[in-house]
């Protein structure tokens, strides 16, 4: 496929920006160059093969959140020509914190040719930035403006005349990348998409007569497909500010004929950005006495969470966001008399404290009582534990409890009963610690906290249907026979693609090979046979078999006529190894239809199990009876299932 730069476009673009010999070769080789590495899912990030339509290739990010987020707003940038992932290395230098010389070879994650120069670019979240500052303040450091810098890379830059940048996570619009995202059908084949003239002069004289009107009024009162709709903000036959607001969110998204009309139209955009905001808590800490501080210092999440509560009871003319009608039902489930009781503390925190509302904080203090086991015996239990229980030979906790005993008597202290011991023994460590400590991380993983983001970012399932897919492959516990002769086939595999926002199953393929790209392609063509298209993005594992050729070119070339998009291009991603969450559809589908086969199909594997105690008059393998049109129960259900955990 061509290239924005090349024949002839290359050499003017060295003609037009004055490059020297150097320069040129430097940037020839960039070009001509292979990916220097592939990215990959070690760290607990999410690799990305993106189907650039600009480069006409797979461009390959390694995080989904960090490196895919600066690709699509590449992608989408008509200054940037061309962008090419994982550039050839370049050496950098620079001294240490002890003053040492350090000379590593770096590879930047893109090399960017724009319309007004080179650069290479470095993609980082802040937090990495702000721990690489720290541990290596020569090579990563903000400077006066709030600008992250690398000095070492803009050094290797200005020797070809060319620029280095530092790209941080929190230069991220989420708004227009979640818009990036939901119109990435119509942008992937935007010339052959046209709105009728009929439909668009409707959405025209609606949008004229009632400008900034809402994006979900406007489908409701012109009763046109919203595909259609999407398709005349794609050809900015609509406008709407994707940099604010997000398409996906139709009741809060006001729709103009043109940019004009949206900055000189008078929109309630600051309203519902005050009332969407969070209440702050009504406290002024000027006012505070010395006690007061004292008393908000020591107060938790939870304590802060329910002071604001009460106060929503006892003030509600305070509150007008949406939390405040979300909490209705549960603020006139309220006694009075407890009302009453709020109120007086809120009074007692106003002459006290020097504000109400720390009068209404809980005080929750010692609420366990005194323990009445000494400090010594308390740390002896968790030094022996330490010894003898956290090792990766996993111990029973009773051979723990017989060398505290032992330890015990050494030290002349008095010894715990084995209940004690066993409770103490959970106040060791959290669940997730214990786990690693004793079995490794892939083990601890089900028992580590799901940390939720602190910002509004893109949802992991998507804003619509097809937005994501989950592909993958299982092992059924069912052994398969012939009809005719009786004899055992062996068991089967099967593949599961599921949309990830539905919750419900695309496709599904069962056969005797093991997970291949033949089975991917089998589950791809079944949805494409009943569906007419693909997901727009596949999340995937780290098997071999969605690492060929095939499997990626199938990804990238993919075209089908349907009435939406006109051709469709499927990018690519990878969740982390051993950590399965993004994963989870897949898995708890493909758990639910394993369990469903082993229990109410004849053929099931379970006398394999249980060899022992399986007499041969009652083996699965005398009654040769398959029904193959019953077998597919779980599968022909289109509702959605219930993840309860992860999803």
């Amino acid at each position: 496929m061509a290239k924005p730069l090349d024949g002839l476009a290359l050499q003017a673009y060295f003609r037009r920006l004055g490059f020297e010999r150097v320069t040129q070769e430097l940037l020839i080789h960039i070009r001509n160059s292979p990916p220097t590495r592939t990215p990959g899912a070690r760290r607990g990030n999410m690799p990305v093969w993106y189907p650039s339509k600009k480069m006409q290739c797979i461009i390959k990010a390694e995080s989904a959140k960090v490196e895919f987020a600066f690709l699509l707003q590449a992608e989408h940038d008509d200054d940037v020509l061309e962008v090419w992932d994982q550039p050839p290395s370049i050496p950098l230098e620079y001294a240490d914190k002890r003053g040492r010389v350090q000379r590593p070879m770096h590879t930047p994650d893109y090399f960017l040719f724009r319309a007004s120069g080179a650069e290479w670019v470095e993609c980082k979240s802040s937090q990495e930035l702000v721990k690489q500052a720290e541990a290596r303040p020569n090579r990563y450091h903000l400077d006066e403006r709030g600008v992250w810098r690398c000095p070492p890379g803009e050094a290797y830059a200005a020797k070809y005349g060319l620029t280095y940048r530092v790209w941080a996570s929190d230069q991220i619009n989420w708004a227009a990348q979640d818009n990036a995202l939901f119109l990435e059908d119509y942008y992937q084949d935007l010339e052959r998409l046209v709105v009728p003239e009929v439909a668009l002069a409707m959405l025209a004289r609606v949008v004229k007569d009632h400008p900034g009107i809402l994006l979900s009024d406007l489908q409701a009162e012109t009763s046109i497909p919203a595909d259609l709709i999407n398709i005349a903000i794609a050809r900015h036959d609509l406008y709407v500010d994707v940099v604010t607001y997000r398409l996906c969110e139709t009741w809060r998204t006001p729709v103009f004929l043109n940019r004009q009309a949206a900055r000189t139209a008078p929109t309630n955009q600051e309203q519902e950005s005050e009332a969407g905001k969070v209440s702050p808590l009504p406290v002024a800490p000027d006012n505070f006495t010395a006690e007061g501080r004292a008393l908000l210092e020591q107060a938790s999440d939870t304590d802060l969470a329910t002071a604001l509560f009460r106060n929503r009871v006892i003030h509600p003319e305070d509150y007008q966001d949406d939390e405040q009608s979300q909490t209705a039902a549960r603020r006139l489930a309220i006694p009075a008399r407890t009302r009453q009781y709020w109120q007086q503390l809120y009074r007692i925190g106003e002459t006290r404290y020097g504000s109400g509302f720390l009068g209404l904080l809980p005080h929750y203090h010692n609420c366990r009582g005194i323990r009445k086991i000494d400090s010594e015996v308390i740390t002896l239990i968790h030094q022996v534990l330490s010894t003898h229980y956290d090792t990766t030979t996993r111990r029973p906790k009773r051979g723990a409890y017989g060398e505290y005993l032992k330890c015990s008597e050494e030290q002349h202290l008095k010894a715990v009963g084995q209940k004690t011991f066993y409770l103490e023994a959970r106040r060791h460590l959290a669940a997730y610690d214990q786990a690693v400590v004793r079995e490794g991380t892939r083990a601890a993983y089900p028992f580590k906290d799901f940390v939720r983001e602190q910002e509004k970012t893109i949802s992991r399932h998507g804003s619509y249907c097809w937005a994501m897919g989950h592909l993958d492959h299982t092992e059924l516990n069912l052994m398969l026979c012939d009809s005719r002769t009786g004899e055992p086939l062996g068991k089967c595999w099967l593949t599961l693609l599921i949309l990830s926002h539905p919750r419900r199953i695309a496709s599904y393929y069962l056969t005797f090979d093991p997970p291949s790209y033949r089975s991917c392609m089998m589950a791809l063509r079944l949805c494409v046979q009943r569906y007419g298209r693909l997901p727009t993005a596949i999340t995937v594992d780290g098997g071999p078999e969605f690492a060929s050729v095939y499997f990626e070119q199938l990804l990238a070339l993919y075209c089908w006529p349907s009435t939406v998009c006109a051709s469709i291009s499927v990018r690519l991603l990878n969740h982390a190894l051993e950590r399965p969450r993004r994963d989870c559809l897949v898995q708890c589908r493909a758990s639910f239809c394993t369990i469903f086969w082993e229990t109410h199909r004849r053929r099931n594997n379970l006398d394999k199990i249980r060899a022992r105690l399986i007499h041969r008059a009652s083996q699965h393998g005398r009654f040769p009876l398959w029904q193959n049109e019953s077998s597919n129960g779980p599968m022909r259900s289109t509702k959605p299932f219930v993840i309860r955990r992860w999803a």
